[in-house]
């Protein structure tokens, strides 16, 4: 499943890349606020893309229907 690792590797390059962006460039409290929500945010988008990666990979290999 080279597209599952391909989609980890961009999401989280992306979260870092956000991460980065936001507490170099933002005041102390608004910096992690944002941080700490964003990882929350991330986290549900990342696991939502990874389930429907694997569904659709365990579909196409072994035809299972879920």
């Amino acid at each position: 499943m080279i597209e599952l690792t391909v989609y980890w590797v961009i999401s989280g390059a992306i979260y870092c890349g956000l991460t980065a962006a936001v507490a170099w460039g933002a005041t102390l409290n608004f910096a992690f606020g944002w941080v700490l929500g964003q990882f929350f945010i991330w986290a549900f988008l990342s696991w939502l893309g990874c389930h429907l990666f694997a569904h659709r990979g365990l579909h196409r290999k072994c035809n299972f229907v879920f």
